[in-house]
C-alpha cells in the first residue's frame, strides 16, 4: 500500500493600510488644516517643504482619521482579473443606479450585467 501525502496550500496573507477617511468631520479637519505650520511658518526649499508638507498632513490624519492595519488571505482563484474586475464595475454601477434611481444608469447597469456575466 502506498501512502499519499496531502500537502496544504497557504493562501498568501497581504497586508495593507487602511483610514476610515469618512468618519473625519470636515469643519474640524478644515480648522485643524488652518492651524498647522504649514500655513504660518512654511519651508523656504522645495523639498523642505515637501517634507513639512507630508509630515503634517500625516499627523493630521493620525489624529483624524488613524492608520489601521489590516490583514486578508482572501483570495479569488477562480476569476481572471478582467472578469474580478468586470464584477466590481458591475457592483459600482449598481449602486449607482440604486442610489439615482435613473433610466440612464439603469441602462448601464445593466449593459455590465450582460458583459461581467
Amino acid at each position: 500500500m502506498s501512502a499519499t501525502v496531502v500537502t496544504r496550500v497557504r493562501k498568501p496573507v497581504v497586508t495593507y493600510v487602511t483610514r476610515n477617511i469618512r468618519s473625519i468631520d470636515t469643519a474640524k479637519f478644515d480648522a485643524a488644516l488652518r492651524q498647522l505650520e504649514l500655513f504660518s511658518q512654511p519651508a523656504l526649499m522645495a523639498d523642505e517643504y515637501v517634507d513639512q508638507l507630508d509630515t503634517m498632513f500625516t499627523r493630521l490624519l493620525n489624529d483624524m482619521a488613524p492608520a489601521r492595519l489590516r490583514v486578508s488571505t482572501s483570495t479569488n482563484k477562480w476569476l481572471s482579473d478582467d472578469a474580478a474586475a468586470a464584477k466590481r464595475r458591475r457592483r459600482r454601477l449598481e449602486r449607482r443606479w440604486r442610489k439615482s434611481a435613473a433610466d440612464a444608469d439603469r441602462q448601464i447597469y445593466r449593459r455590465a450585467c450582460r458583459k461581467a456575466g
